[in-house]
């Protein structure tokens, strides 16, 4: 197995990339939410990680699933939310809600959004070199990776 493949791009990794949502909901009349995602494995958001477990650890902290789930939400909003832009609403009857921390954590704290972005932000294929991407993503949809092979004459 080639390891190396499995490298990323480090600028990816902690600028991010923008991700679509993959609702529509709002039948394609408003412009589809877009979220700014880092690497679960960046420096930023390992350093905020570490930040909030310190701040959070007490001797029952193996029991403490509230904390812990905190503890992640606050990381991942300073160093794996980092942006949206499109519509997004946090209020069943508000307005498009802009991109803010405070915002971020709001929508953390929506277990399916979390796992989703948790998802994403552990996908190798986001944070990959185009090249990387294009090749995964052809092979995925079956077309040809690369030059053909002519067999010996």
């Amino acid at each position: 197995m080639n390891l190396y493949e499995l490298k990323t791009d480090a600028d990816k990794d902690v600028k991010g990339v923008w991700i679509e949502y993959p609702d529509h909901s709002d039948n394609g009349s408003q412009q589809p939410a877009e979220f700014l995602i880092a690497s679960s494995s960046n420096p930023v958001y390992r350093r905020a990680l570490n930040a909030e477990i310190k701040k959070r650890f007490h001797r029952k902290w193996m029991e403490d699933i509230e904390g812990r789930d905190e503890a992640e939400i606050q990381a991942m909003a300073k160093g794996v939310l980092l942006s949206w832009r499109g519509a997004v609403y946090l209020e069943r009857a508000g307005e498009v809600t802009a991109y803010s921390k405070e915002a971020a954590i709001k929508a953390l704290r929506i277990p399916p959004f979390k796992a989703w972005v948790e998802a994403e932000a552990n996908n190798l294929e986001n944070f990959q070199a185009q090249e990387k991407a294009a090749d995964i993503a052809a092979l995925k949809s079956g077309a040809a990776v690369g030059g053909t092979v002519q067999p010996p004459r």
